[in-house]
């Protein structure tokens, strides 16, 4: 069933279910998601498994600094500490 699929939507027959899990969990790492949160969606039951899928990107961190330059903007009254992106 799987293949079939795969060969409908234009995939290689290469990929692997495992690979579009793998894909899923990353894009909700990327998009900001926390540990527990993955633990739900993909079924891990060990923080050490979701581990993989918060592989820091270069756009996480990004966001992840001006998340905490926002905060600290907030709490000082505008006097922002520049965090490196």
């Amino acid at each position: 069933m799987f293949s079939r699929a795969k060969a409908r939507a234009g995939m290689p027959a290469e990929i692997r279910w495992h690979d579009l899990r793998h894909l899923a969990a990353t894009r909700a790492a990327e998009a900001g998601a926390t540990l527990a949160e993955l633990m739900k969606r993909i079924g891990h039951s060990t923080v050490a498994a979701a581990m993989v899928y918060q592989h820091a990107t270069d756009t996480g961190d990004a966001r992840l600094a001006e998340r905490m330059a926002a905060l600290d903007e907030e709490y000082r009254g505008g006097n922002v500490i520049a965090f490196p992106a």
